[in-house]
């Protein structure tokens, strides 16, 4: 809305370490979870992650914007949630002069290029995303525009190697956002916390996508400095998890 200048606001990084227990889930693998994690854990159950079938809604509004995630996945959706917060209490209202696009790819990545270009063809005033591959999209689908539609990416784990960016300021004059790199120094205490005797360690990761090559690296980093061995599987979508697991 031209009070802020994206080309000159810097990527921000934002390290938050929450950390869900699926109870259930724990129970059956017969793993008992020390009293101090499951005090200061938040709760969660497979039915967190259910539904979320792709949503187009959209309602009138003097201020357009369309926001886009890689899947319907709880602590992604918590992010996005915030950020309508923010903007309420910035005085953008969804409903009263706040029209929000929301549309979610299911995991898959070609989707996310065909959400890009309908807000493009929407005529949103901003794109918001969430997660590398959104972010990645939405700059691929306004790269080539006389006037680009200015983005704000969110829950990026590494812009720079997602070529989003080549420094805090050095970004695409129409794109800023927050860095969110996982707290994987603190996810190793935890793990010693439940483990003390861990010494081997299974990590899954998408070797196409930068976010994930970006955790194995320092993965791979911590355990060494630890004496932790390190199992990897290679996953490309959602479907993959189950049997690399």
């Amino acid at each position: 809305n031209g009070e802020i200048d994206l080309a000159t606001t810097d990527i921000e990084r934002v390290t938050v370490f929450d950390y869900f227990i699926n109870r259930a889930g724990a129970s059956a693998q017969g793993i008992e979870l020390p009293a101090s994690l499951s005090d200061r854990a938040i709760d969660q159950t497979p039915e967190d992650f259910e539904g979320g079938e792709e949503a187009m809604a959209e309602e009138k509004g003097e201020f357009t914007i369309g926001m886009m995630v890689i899947a319907p996945i709880p602590a992604l959706e918590t992010v996005q949630e915030s950020f309508i917060e923010t903007l309420a209490a910035g005085g953008y209202v969804e409903g009263e002069n706040l029209t929000i696009i929301r549309a979610n790819a299911e995991g898959d990545i070609a989707t996310l290029n065909t959400i890009a270009q309908q807000f493009i063809d929407e005529g949103v005033d901003l794109i918001v995303t969430t997660s590398t591959p959104a972010a990645q999209a939405a700059l691929n689908a306004t790269q080539d525009m006389t006037e680009p539609i200015p983005i704000i990416f969110t829950t990026v784990t590494d812009p720079y190697a997602a070529g989003i960016a080549t420094a805090p300021d050095e970004h695409p004059a129409w794109m800023t956002g927050s860095q969110m790199f996982p707290p994987l120094e603190e996810t190793f205490d935890v793990m010693a916390e439940i483990n003390p005797d861990v010494a081997t360690i299974g990590f899954l990761y998408n070797p196409a996508e930068a976010n994930s090559v970006a955790q194995k690296d320092v993965v791979e980093q911590i355990a060494n400095e630890r004496g932790i061995a390190l199992e990897f599987a290679t996953v490309s979508n959602s479907s993959e998890i189950k049997t690399a697991a």
